[in-house]
């Protein structure tokens, strides 16, 4: 059993989505500083928008799966330059690792 649990996001995440995307901690690795309340707005909409063009593709909340504590987001995307491809990433809340098994 996986010690993670994924989600796409929906409509009503946006409390989560800016709990990352405001800490100045998780996003130093980013864009090096938290990102404003009204551009986070403008990026989740768009990212939800996206949600609806590709099924296995686009942004997934991630859960502790034995607590169900949130503990950041993941991104799969194809890369443009091959479609054999997709590309990965994470956003973890600052303490904790993400650990896949």
């Amino acid at each position: 059993m996986s010690n993670l649990k994924l989600a796409k996001f929906i409509v009503n995440d946006f409390e989560l989505y800016y709990s990352l995307v405001s800490n100045e901690k998780v996003m130093a690795m980013i864009t090096e500083k938290a990102i404003p309340l009204e551009v986070a707005r403008e990026r989740f909409n768009k990212m939800i928008k996206q949600k609806a063009l590709f099924d296995k593709y686009g942004s997934f909340k991630v859960f502790n799966n034995a607590t169900n504590e949130f503990l950041g987001s993941g991104n799969l995307t194809f890369n443009k330059d091959n479609d054999n491809e997709a590309i990965c990433y994470y956003q973890n809340i600052g303490e904790r690792d993400l650990v896949v098994k």
